[in-house]
């Protein structure tokens, strides 16, 4: 017991000693490397990403914004485990730094540290509880990685090397969770200071994208104007639960009728000043226009050249950078935005039919006649006994292990993937110029929705009426 109580004051002397170090270089500004534990600071070099003018990637976000360092106070508490505390409180914020052997680790690494781990391509996940990790979902987010790669022009070189050292991915069971581990009240987010993604979704490609450009680039501005930053996350990536091409349709509908012009959200203030359900649609259906425009090369010029150390200094897109307003609108009219079809008129044939569904296809679409909800089995055992999706639309209604959902009234039409828990295609006549209500034929709603979106021939799958 002696020699246990000698080694507790030597770890907590030490613990002591580095943390009155670490906040006097993080003081004076200078390199706090050497206090951060080895293991982590490798995970922030990893991926060779750096900032301009950024000192420490370790402490971006873990910083204390203006402090008045003569007036936060500093409590340091041990754990019996060796670990460590560090509270900063003052008037305006508070906050907390985590110590493992003297040496400070990310709130992110410290929750997590016993959390299990599975390893796909690119990513190696953490999650507290194993069954929320899909095989599915890992081969999902792995084939997205390389659309990305095929989209921003990858080098071999940088593909090689995320397979290599990949992309971190924790995800959390509920938002409770994630601001324990972030400090952060969010549903997910990409974590700069050491490249990790942390989020509630098994597929949150909107951060995975805020990731990858950031990669792609190898050294930025810290801040990037959020018309290109979200822009291009929501034009490739969505957002948390929607697939993109939902998010590129809903921009189409704001750019045809109107409610926003690019020019308003070319300034940070300007984008700031919109509501973001709107703000970043839209910035997304340009950002897909300007990147298929411009190529990836140029528009990558554009996106860093439109940065700065800090948000409140980023420079206004100036129009001249970007590409002739004829040649957008000729890229829009060509491009079909639509992800559910409510009037399409086609010969088909029929592919199966039960009580309450007929549906019938076209080479490129699925035509469906319903009476009401219906779910989609793959049939045998499924991966998941629950959908947090789907007690969110029915609350307490049994769940059969479902992949995809159809829900269907007057005015709406949506296909969720229940294994992914995104919402893939919609139709809302409240968004459409026309607010034409869904088609009916045979007291029976009519539509059709593009096979691309289904993995499997929807013949092979088994059809129960939601009840």
């Amino acid at each position: 017991m002696r020699i246990l109580a000698v080694i507790l004051i030597l770890v907590t002397t030490v613990n002591a000693n580095n943390w009155k170090n670490f906040i006097d270089s993080l003081k004076a500004g200078k390199d706090v490397s050497e206090f951060i534990q080895q293991d982590e600071l490798a995970l922030s070099k990893r991926l060779g990403i750096t900032y301009k003018k950024v000192v420490n990637k370790t402490v971006i976000s873990y910083e204390p914004v203006q402090p008045e360092w003569n007036k936060i106070e500093f409590k340091y508490t041990d754990e019996a485990d060796g670990s460590g505390k560090l509270n900063l409180k003052d008037k305006k914020q508070e906050l907390n730094y985590y110590f493992i052997e003297g040496k400070v680790v990310s709130p992110v690494y410290y929750f997590s540290r016993t959390w299990f781990t599975k390893e796909s391509k690119y990513f190696v996940y953490k999650c507290e509880d194993a069954s929320l990790l899909l095989d599915y979902n890992l081969e999902k987010m792995d084939k997205f990685v390389e659309s990305v790669f095929e989209k921003l022009n990858f080098t071999d070189e940088l593909k090689q090397k995320l397979e290599k050292e990949k992309i971190y991915y924790f995800l959390c069971k509920d938002t409770d969770q994630i601001e324990k581990i972030t400090g952060y009240d969010t549903r997910g987010i990409y974590n700069l200071a050491f490249d990790y993604i942390v989020t509630t979704y098994q597929c949150h490609y909107h951060e995975l994208v805020h990731l990858m450009v950031n990669y792609r680039l190898q050294n930025l501005n810290l801040y990037t104007n959020p018309f290109l930053l979200e822009g291009l996350a929501v034009g490739l990536g969505g957002r948390g639960g929607n697939e993109p091409e939902l998010q590129l349709q809903l921009g189409a509908f704001l750019h045809e009728a109107n409610f926003l012009k690019m020019d308003e959200l070319l300034s940070s203030a300007g984008f700031s000043a919109n509501d973001v359900s709107l703000s970043y649609p839209f910035a997304g259906f340009y950002n897909d226009c300007l990147l298929n425009i411009m190529g990836a090369e140029k528009y990558l010029d554009i996106y860093a050249k439109y940065g700065s150390k800090t948000f409140a200094t980023l420079p206004t897109i100036q129009q001249k950078d970007l590409p002739d307003t004829s040649k957008c609108n000729e890229y829009i009219t060509n491009k079909d935005y639509k992800t559910v079809h409510i009037d399409m008129e086609s010969e088909t044939s029929q592919v199966v039919k039960g009580d309450h569904y007929i549906i019938e296809e076209n080479v490129d679409c699925y035509l469906f006649y319903l009476k009401s909800d219906m779910a989609f089995n793959e049939g045998g055992k499924s991966p998941i006994t629950n959908s947090s999706k789907f007690e969110e639309i029915y609350p307490g209604k049994e769940f059969n292990g479902a992949k995809y959902l159809i829900t269907v009234n007057d005015n709406e039409v949506s296909l969720y993937n229940l294994y992914s828990n995104n919402l893939v295609a919609k139709y809302a006549a409240g968004f459409t110029l026309t607010g034409k209500t869904v088609t009916k034929k045979n007291d029976m709603y009519y539509f059709a929705i593009p096979k691309k979106y289904f993995d499997e021939n929807i013949a092979d799958l088994v059809i129960t009426k939601v009840e």
